[in-house]
């Protein structure tokens, strides 16, 4: 996407992958990990279905129906996983 992951460009960077991501035709749902430190910050956004804040809530985080995060205390691997896990598990009710 042509970002740069520089402290002054984070949220510019987080931004435009959230957008290019929810206007790709058949997602709903989108999320964007940052390793931090020892956690991965979580940054979702949503089109029309869902509440990304009900999502979050789940780890501990909150937000706004479409704009929602959290933080996570494990490796981005594991963080990929569970969030994938609770976005397909929120998309099947």
């Amino acid at each position: 996407l042509g970002c740069k992951t520089t402290k002054s460009l984070s949220f510019a960077c987080r931004e435009k992958s959230n957008y290019t991501l929810r206007n790709i035709e058949g997602v709903e749902i989108a999320a964007f990990l940052k390793e931090k430190g020892d956690a991965v910050k979580v940054s979702m956004r949503a089109k029309s279905a869902g509440r990304v804040d009900e999502i979050a809530v789940k780890f501990g985080g909150g937000g706004h129906a479409k704009a929602a995060g959290c933080t996570l205390d494990m490796s981005v691997s594991e963080a990929a996983d569970a969030i994938k896990k609770e976005i397909i598990s929120y998309l099947e009710k």
